[in-house]
């Protein structure tokens, strides 16, 4: 019984995380997808480079859009 369960379970976790399909990802990530996605790359370094601050900053959706664009600015300054 319980191999009939985890298996199945385990599979499935592999097979997500192999694949993510787009709507396990969170609504906010999904968006930056759309609007971003040609510097997703330097969005997660930021976002990885100001640490528990980006929590606080995209709290909100216009917070988000704000940081995103400032970093999208960045890039075109070269800075």
């Amino acid at each position: 019984m319980l191999f009939g369960v985890c298996i199945p379970l385990v599979f499935l976790g592999l097979v997500f995380a192999a694949w993510r399909p787009r709507w396990l990802k969170p609504h906010w990530y999904r968006w930056l997808e759309d609007h971003y996605g040609n510097i997703m790359d330097e969005l997660q370094k930021d976002a990885l480079r100001l640490g528990r601050a980006w929590l606080e900053r995209v709290r909100t959706q216009e917070g988000l859009e704000q940081w995103a664009e400032e970093v999208r600015q960045r890039l075109i300054r070269g800075e």
